[in-house]
This record gives C-alpha cells, structure tokens and sequence, in this order.
C-alpha cells in the first residue's frame, strides 16, 4: 500500500522524478512505525526524531504531511496491524554534490503487514567487521544511507546470525543494524550512549522511560562487548520488533538472567500499547493471565 500526494493505492508503483537526490545521493530520511486498530504506535516521537534529524541536514519536515501520511495509512485497514515507512527525500536537484538552494522535499509512505511473531522473540548476533562512525552525523540520523546496515546484516546472516552488532572506531558497542542494545545488571539498564554513535531510537526512549518508572537506572555509558558477558541479560528494542532478548554472540551463548527477568518490562510495553491503540493486546500468550 503506497501513499503520496496525499493519494493511497494498493501496489508499490507510481512516477518519480530520476533526478531526486534521495534516490541518486541518499538524501534524505525515513522512519518506520507500527501501527494497531488504525492507530500509530508513538507517532509523534516519530515525527520529532525526523524532525530534529531535519534540522541537523537542513532538510524541512512537514509535520502536517507527516500526520496525513501515518494516519491514512494506519486507517486504511484499522483491523489488521500494518508496519507504515514515511520517507522524506530532498528532492530533484542538478548534478553534484551542491544542496540546491530551491529544494522541494518529496515525502511518500507505505504500509505493510505487521508480524506478530516478530514481537518478543530471541535472536542472535555476530560482531561486524564494519565499525560506526562516532564523527559521522548520518550514525546519529535515520537516513537512506543505509548501506553499511545491509551489508553487515548480510555478514551476520552469512554466520549464522540473526542480526550484526555494530562496534564503534573506538571498540565500544554502538548498536545492531536496526536496534539498539541494552545490558541489564541488577537494577541498572545499561546501553550505549548517544556520543557511541548511535541511533537512538524511538524504543530505545520508551524504555528508558518505563525503567525509570519502575525504580529502576538505565544508564547510558561506554560499553565493552566483553561485558556483555558478565551482566544478567542482554536485549534489543525496535520499534517493530519491540524488545527481543539476545541468547547469544558470534556463537557465545550469553546469560539469560532469571526467569521471567524481562517480563515486567515486556508487560508494560503491551500495556502501552493498549492503551494508545484502542486496547489492542500484543502481550506474549505466556504472559496472559
């Protein structure tokens, strides 16, 4: 389902002009979402990550156009759960490198289904070869540079994994390839800093937050890979796969902490959920009462 120009039609076809920088240079940005019952998970987060991303490039985000997107979109089919990508490009321009001074940013959006079984799962991970640049603007951005992110996912899957961990210029964690990390020792939720290079993500927030809630300390510091092994669990968050627990690195298995360790925390990501989308329930069968 493609929506532009404030027009939605089924398929992924429609004109665009071959001389947009998005397409020929990269320029531009994107972010994906889930949405439930018509309704988007944390768009306005959403809309505020590009937004400030936006200023940072000097690429100007409508937020009316943004909203008309997400929502179309997401009510378009309000009974089945859709994962909706907006993307925001530069738009045409001459030849070279020069950002024109006229620019007329194209934004378009799509709708797939959302899988349920992506949601709270585990998964593995491999060290890429590839390192994250901490200097580099587009390490802290969602843009359509994302070829370091295929690559070393294709790495990863080549070994066996289910996702590659980024290690920044400096040897300290950075991320996976669409996730961010985290680390949890007693009490404290520990992920990599923003000056890591890193992404952070939408998730990435809700978490830290809902820890903060509960008592508990998410810290954002300098992580060794080593550590990984010596804490209690390990995680990611993605705004489409929610929180998966990682079981093991470049075939290392890694502490799995106590049972039901990550459960309060899955809980009251479900129960967030519900409540911003019209009580629609992803909590684990396991976790049902």
């Amino acid at each position: 389902m493609l929506w532009i120009d404030g027009q939605i039609s089924e398929g992924a076809n429609a004109s665009f002009n071959l001389t947009d920088r998005g397409l020929l240079l990269g320029d531009g940005l994107f972010e994906t979402l889930p949405c439930f019952n018509g309704i988007p998970f944390l768009a306005d987060a959403h809309l505020k990550r590009m937004t400030l991303a936006g200023d940072q490039i000097g690429l100007d985000i409508d937020p009316a156009r943004f909203n008309q997107a997400v929502t179309d979109l997401a009510t378009a089919d309000p009974s089945t759960p859709g994962t909706i990508r907006v993307t925001v490009t530069r738009g045409p321009g001459q030849r070279g490198l020069m950002i024109p001074s006229n620019a007329k940013p194209v934004i378009f959006a799509t709708r797939s289904p959302w899988d349920p079984s992506l949601a709270f799962g585990t998964g593995t991970l491999a060290i890429s070869k590839t390192r994250r640049n901490m200097t580099s603007p587009l390490s802290a951005i969602k843009s359509l540079n994302y070829l370091d992110n295929i690559l070393a996912h294709q790495e990863a899957r080549m070994q066996g994994a289910d996702d590659a961990l980024f290690l920044n210029n400096e040897g300290g964690i950075a991320c996976t390839t669409m996730a961010n990390l985290f680390m949890m020792k007693k009490n404290r939720f520990m992920t990599a800093a923003p000056s890591e290079g890193i992404l952070k993500g939408v998730m990435r927030g809700l978490v830290m937050s809902m820890t903060r809630e509960t008592g508990s300390r998410p810290i954002e510091t300098r992580l060794a890979p080593i550590e990984l092994f010596h804490g209690d669990c390990v995680f990611t968050t993605n705004s489409i796969r929610l929180l998966t627990q990682i079981t093991e690195i470049d075939d290392t298995p890694l502490p799995l902490g106590k049972p039901g360790q990550l459960d309060r925390l899955i809980l009251a990501i479900s129960a967030r959920i519900r409540k911003e989308c019209a009580g629609y329930d992803v909590t684990p069968d396991r976790l049902k009462q």
